[in-house]
């Protein structure tokens, strides 16, 4: 099953210990790998 942009939305981020969480608003299969890019301007 592909992702579709907004299937997964960020909802917090901890600077103090680099943790962050996310929501999925579909179903996601079992061992699905979801990849994160960092873009630094």
């Amino acid at each position: 099953m592909a992702l579709n942009s907004g299937d997964i939305a960020f909802v917090s981020f901890n600077a103090d210990e680099d943790g962050w969480s996310i929501v999925t608003f579909v179903d996601i299969d079992p061992n699905t790998i979801i990849y994160f890019w960092v873009f630094w301007v």
